[in-house]
């Protein structure tokens, strides 16, 4: 209004950044036979954070034929080094606190021989249900994780020797459709090296909210959308993953709902 053009209005904004200097680990991996040779090895704080957070997977690299490695962790935080090879189950060293530009030596990651956890997955009508998440998990931290094949059935393999919880979510959840079906935890499970432990998972229906949607003068309404949200992130405690969890329903002529599909554990909606 006082003729002056966009541009003479813009704001310039300046933010400075300070660079942090990476931290060094080195170490070594060995297996029941010595040095293990050409493993995989990254920093981690934990499973989850490096399946769906790129920031975990700063630095991945190879052990040479000593079983050596060397990393750059760019972070000031706990972590640990985990390592896997074809053939071994996957191994962690203890964890520790890095500081910006650090040099620690002599972690060492061992690697063992694992077991097998297997089995079927189906519903309460004794159908196999497809597209289900089996997820490992050891001392509430998810340790592994495979989807159910077309038959439900699954496997999960090179295992370290242990015990463990095993947590099923169905395919409504991990594909954020509508399901009937509800998580199923299984506890505790016991693997051994080089034996197959099975594991055949039945998902129960999960709760159902049902009810009507009226206007002030008691007439029904047609087409409403119903949302069941969880107050708290429910399996995102579980999972590590913050998003929370919620159903939809659509209400008919009668302004009548149905959400199905609801987790079974303790939430409030």
């Amino acid at each position: 209004s006082n003729g002056l053009g966009w541009n003479a209005c813009q704001k310039v904004v300046t933010k400075n950044y300070r660079l942090r200097k990476g931290a060094i680990v080195r170490g070594r991996v060995v297996g029941p036979n010595g040095p293990v040779s050409g493993a995989q090895v990254s920093p981690r704080r934990s499973f989850f954070r490096n399946l769906f957070f790129r920031e975990a997977m700063q630095s991945v690299t190879t052990t040479d034929e000593n079983g050596g490695f060397e990393l750059t962790v760019w972070a000031k935080r706990s972590v640990f080094v985990y390592a896997h090879h074809p053939g071994l189950a996957w191994g962690e060293s203890e964890q520790f606190t890095l500081s910006s530009g650090e040099e620690k030596s002599g972690v060492v990651v061992r690697l063992g021989i694992g077991g097998t956890v297997k089995g079927q997955v189906t519903d309460m009508d004794g159908s196999r249900v497809a597209g289900a998440r089996i997820v490992l998990k050891e001392n509430r931290r998810a340790r592994q994780s495979v989807f159910t094949r077309g038959d439900g059935r699954y496997e999960l393999e090179m295992v370290p020797s242990g015990t463990y919880e095993l947590l099923t979510l169905p395919p409504g959840v991990v594909k954020n459709g509508q399901s009937p079906l509800s998580d199923s935890v299984h506890s505790p499970v016991v693997v051994t090296r080089s034996e197959f432990t099975r594991v055949d998972i039945v998902l129960p229906r999960g709760p159902v909210i049902t009810g009507r949607v009226m206007d002030p003068d008691g007439r029904p309404i047609e087409g409403a959308v119903l949302i069941a949200r969880t107050q708290a992130p429910g399996h995102g405690d579980r999972l590590r993953i913050t998003v929370p969890y919620e159903r939809l329903a659509v209400s008919d002529a009668e302004g009548r709902f149905c959400i199905e599909g609801l987790w079974s554990v303790e939430q409030s909606y």
